[in-house]
């Protein structure tokens, strides 16, 4: 599986689903960067030299040095997904890659099984939902 690295290749991944760079002065005079979604946004996706990092406000989680395809979906996710559908993959509202690859899977066989016996209709909407967004950026980024 393919690893991207906090280098061009992922800063434009980024920039191609709507992130803008807001890295100030003195992070770009030492080769930082940092994306958001929006000017003031309080989530922001930050490349500490080589480590890349996702912020919200003052949280922090360390990503290393290299992530998967299926970690920058989880990642968009995050940052794109209205607040309803995102409690489904990350319940208290922060980041936790482990937790929400995991979720995101248990949410494949919830809607599965619902499905197949045509129950909870809302609550189908919901996850199916949350399914073809990950599809969809799955696919933008391929």
């Amino acid at each position: 599986m393919k690893k991207y690295s906090a280098n061009k290749e992922l800063e434009d991944i980024l920039l191609k689903f709507g992130f803008i760079e807001t890295t100030d002065k003195r992070d770009q005079l030492k080769g930082k960067k940092e994306f958001r979604l929006s000017k003031y946004g309080q989530k922001r996706i930050y490349f500490d030299y080589i480590n890349i990092i996702v912020i919200q406000k003052f949280h922090m989680y360390s990503l290393g040095t290299s992530i998967t395809l299926d970690n920058i979906v989880i990642i968009l996710l995050y940052f794109t997904l209205k607040s309803n559908d995102q409690k489904e993959l990350f319940y208290d509202g922060s980041f936790t890659l482990d937790n929400a690859a995991n979720h995101l899977n248990s949410i494949k066989k919830e809607y599965a099984d619902l499905e197949k016996y045509n129950l909870h209709r809302p609550r189908r909407e919901k996850l199916k939902r949350i399914i073809e967004k990950s599809e969809e950026l799955r696919n933008k980024i391929l």
